[in-house]
């Protein structure tokens, strides 16, 4: 309940202001700190009880691989469908690559990052580690996995999406079941969204159609599925591979000082907030003012004068960062974009 609070209050709020640091205070305050902090108040060694041994070759090898194939396999075949069965405006609203897109060097690498290295683990702490564990004993393992793989995928506020997601909270919370430890999912968790952000990074600009061949997702479906299937026997066969330092169990351990780890923890979030907005002011307000007014731009086959609209717009707000323009221009331009987008011609 209060990660689910703190992400739909500070987690999406500090996204608007600025997705790099978003993502990175969401993952590290919100499904990392918070759980980790209610933990330690209830007694409990939180890293012992979510499974955090040491990463282990074996384990990590295992996850990358699952990681990889599973995205080929599951996800862009269910992806596939969940676009084609989805209204079209519906799609576009929900894009994920938009979070690439306007962002300095610095906050590109920020974005990254955020997805590839900080959302894996915190997020596996949190519902492997966490959540998974704590319904385990009430709802028993397979409905366990179930309800929090349709939790996870809940939480990205993704509706097209919301169905690969789902596949993919089965495939970690099968990981953490079977081993005892997050790390075999954390890997595959990784892997699979390095592997999304390096797709889309190849293909950006490529004049290559989008959609892929009817073929592809049935033929990718086929291969992927008897290749999960043969990494499945080889666990079976070769337990060692899922085999970490330690199993996930519930350890006690004492709390010496409850009040300078809630301070701490609020006075870690708070500086992360100040220094964003004395370092990057500019940018806040920037992000601020695309929040309040949402413009999308423009596809292939467009208005040729909605595309020229949108690179003029882009310059300006390059200059608004830079400080040789005013917002306020660009907000003006920004909302008369908007209104000729409108406007039938």
């Amino acid at each position: 309940m209060l990660t689910g609070f703190l992400f739909i209050t500070l987690g999406v709020a500090s996204q608007l202001v600025n997705i790099a640091f978003g993502l990175w205070f969401a993952e590290v305050f919100v499904f990392f700190g918070a759980p980790y902090l209610v933990m330690r108040l209830s007694g409990y060694d939180a890293f012992r009880t979510a499974g955090v041994s040491r990463p282990w070759l074996a384990g990590a090898a295992f996850g990358l691989a699952i990681g990889v194939i599973n995205f080929f396999a599951l996800v862009v075949p269910l992806q596939v469908l969940s676009q084609a069965l989805a209204p079209k405006a519906l799609v576009e609203l929900f894009d994920v690559s938009g979070i690439f897109k306007q962002q300095t060097p610095v906050e590109l690498f920020g974005v990254v990052t955020g997805v590839c290295l900080a959302a894996p683990f915190c997020e596996e702490f949190f519902f492997r580690g966490l959540m998974q564990r704590g319904a385990v004993a009430t709802l028993g393992t397979r409905r366990a996995v179930i309800v929090t793989a349709i939790v996870f995928s809940a939480f990205h506020l993704d509706p097209v999406g919301f169905l690969a997601r789902v596949e993919l909270g089965i495939v970690f919370g099968i990981l953490a079941v079977r081993s005892g430890s997050i790390w075999p999912g954390v890997f595959a968790h990784l892997a699979n969204n390095s592997v999304s952000v390096a797709i889309y990074f190849a293909t950006r600009g490529s004049e290559v159609d989008d959609e892929l061949p009817a073929w592809a997702p049935v033929a990718m479906l086929v291969v992927g599925v008897a290749l999960l299937f043969a990494l499945a026997r080889l666990a079976l066969g070769v337990p060692s591979i899922l085999t970490p330092p330690f199993r996930a169990e519930d350890t006690a351990r004492k709390l010496k000082s409850v009040p300078n780890l809630l301070i701490g923890w609020a006075l870690a979030g708070l500086i992360a907030v100040a220094a964003l907005v004395t370092v990057d002011g500019p940018g806040v307000r920037l992000n601020l003012v695309d929040a309040l007014n949402p413009l999308k731009e423009p596809k292939k086959g467009e208005r040729e004068g909605w595309r020229q609209s949108w690179d003029a717009l882009y310059a300006l707000r390059k200059e608004v960062r830079s400080g040789s323009a005013k917002l306020n221009e660009y907000e003006a331009a920004r909302k008369a974009a908007i209104a000729d987008r409108k406007t039938p011609k």
